[in-house]
C-alpha cells in the first residue's frame, strides 16, 4: 500500500468508529476494509446502482461526511479513484443534498 492509500484506510476506519456513537454500526464495511483495504472496499461501494444501506442511513443521521462517498471526492484522496468512481461518488452525495 501506498501511504496515500494507507492514509485513506485510516479515514476509512475513523469514520466507521464515528458511526458508532450515532447509534449506527458499519459492521459489514469494516469487515470489507479488513478483508480488502479502503482503496478495493471504496472502489466496490462507489459502483454504478443505489447507494448502499450505509449511504442511506448517514443521509437521515445527516452525516454525509461520514461516507465513503465523501471520503473519496475530498481532494486529497481524489487521485486513488477513476473518473467513473469519482461521478457515482458526487452524483450520489449531489442526490441527497438536494433531498
Amino acid at each position: 500500500m501506498t501511504p496515500l492509500e494507507r492514509s485513506f484506510h485510516a479515514e476509512c476506519l475513523r469514520i466507521a468508529d464515528d458511526c458508532r456513537p450515532l447509534g449506527y454500526n458499519p459492521a459489514r464495511f469494516v469487515q470489507m476494509l479488513h478483508r480488502h483495504g479502503g482503496r478495493e472496499t471504496a472502489r466496490r461501494i462507489l459502483q454504478p446502482g443505489p447507494p448502499h444501506d450505509g449511504f442511506a442511513t448517514m443521509l437521515m443521521l445527516g452525516r454525509l461526511d461520514l461516507t465513503i462517498e465523501h471520503l473519496a471526492a475530498e481532494s486529497r484522496f481524489r487521485e486513488l479513484f477513476t473518473e467513473a468512481e469519482l461521478h457515482v461518488a458526487e452524483a450520489r452525495l449531489g442526490r441527497a443534498e438536494g433531498v
